[in-house]
């Protein structure tokens, strides 16, 4: 009877961590539809303008604007002059091309809440970084990007990390095809002097970088290439970036970003050090690979969730997050409100960092 009795508890308790989880990512999903509806501007639309491209015999790498010309002009509803992202990353999406792009977005939309969702689950996300990150991801949701894949694969890699480091790095490596940056956080297995796991990370990198450019064709990997410096130039000196590299150019302009963006990364990494030969996380990094980006959307900071469980930085990335959702809603973009949303992103950010820095010494 004992036995009957406590089969039933369980049953009645076991599905309320799936329940959580549900309600988390309808949530999400219902904050960015509302956000969708107020400003319906999409980065989804470089990914997908690339895929209906592929399929219909159009250059995946030309000009947005001729391609959503030719599938669905009404739907035109970004400034990309052309996909900014790897060829690996248009291959991800290469099925929703078959789609009307309402349809795609939507079906992304619904894909990328459920991979945050599963993200803080994998990587064990504090609430308070669920709850201070959120309102950056309803930001993002709301563009289409893609850091919901490259969260969900870096939320993985730092859970099989100690058992499996190798494997943990080919997810880095995966990412890092998505989006170019989380690249650097290879650099905490060398530190470790794990090399083999390095190599075989920089190795998938490369390997789905040029798959990628075989399946999509026409050169994608060299038009790629050859837009990001025209695209960081673009961007990196706009309101709204809160990066610093923009700062570091703000005070001494001229300042190639790339050059900054690897100063910043190497002062940042460097007094870690002692932290990766412990053999520690990879997370430790995740600040540094953020605030080393020459444009840093509100949603790329979402990704460092996994690095901390302080409620200060919580509450400041929450602060930030908040703003920019205010202004993607029509809260105008004045220093008045530019400056706390970055300055609060920034201090968020650059405390996780401090935290990290603070158990070497």
């Amino acid at each position: 009877m004992i036995n009957g009795q406590s089969k039933q508890s369980l049953a009645r308790v076991t599905p309320r961590p799936q329940r959580g989880l549900l309600l988390a990512a309808f949530g999400l999903l219902l904050a960015a539809l509302l956000t969708i509806a107020r400003e319906s501007g999409a980065d989804f639309a470089q990914d997908y303008a690339a895929t209906w491209a592929w399929w219909h015999g159009m250059n995946p790498s030309g000009a947005t604007a001729d391609i959503f010309a030719a599938c669905c002009p009404q739907d035109f509803l970004t400034g990309a002059i052309q996909t900014a992202h790897p060829p690996f990353a248009t291959l991800l999406v290469l099925p929703f091309g078959l789609l009307s792009f309402t349809i795609a977005r939507a079906i992304w939309l619904i894909l990328s809440c459920a991979m945050v969702v599963a993200a803080w689950e994998i990587g064990g996300v504090s609430p308070a970084m669920r709850w201070g990150t959120a309102p950056l991801w309803i930001f993002g949701l709301s563009l289409g990007v893609l850091e919901p894949a490259v969260f969900v694969l870096l939320a993985y890699a730092l859970q099989i990390e100690q058992r499996n480091p190798s494997r943990a790095a080919m997810l880095i490596g995966l990412a890092a095809a998505i989006k170019l940056y989380p690249a650097a956080l290879l650099l905490a297995f060398l530190l470790r002097g794990n090399w083999r796991a390095a190599f075989l990370g920089g190795i998938t990198m490369i390997t789905a970088t040029l798959l990628g450019d075989l399946v999509v064709g026409q050169g994608a990997l060299r038009a790629w290439i050859a837009y990001i410096p025209f695209n960081t130039l673009r961007y990196v000196d706009l309101a709204g970036n809160g990066s610093l590299v923009r700062l570091i150019r703000m005070l001494l302009p001229g300042t190639a970003p790339f050059l900054a963006a690897a100063t910043i990364f190497a002062l940042l990494a460097v007094p870690l050090i002692r932290y990766f030969r412990r053999g520690l996380s990879f997370a430790g990094l995740l600040p540094a690979m953020i605030l080393m980006s020459p444009l840093l959307g509100a949603h790329y900071a979402a990704c460092v969730a996994p690095a901390d469980r302080g409620r200060l930085p919580a509450i400041l990335l929450g602060i930030s997050g908040t703003i920019y959702l205010m202004m993607r809603l029509g809260l105008p973009l004045t220093p008045l409100t530019e400056i706390p949303a970055i300055a609060s992103m920034l201090l968020g950010l650059l405390l996780i960092w401090y935290h990290t820095y603070r158990s070497t010494v």
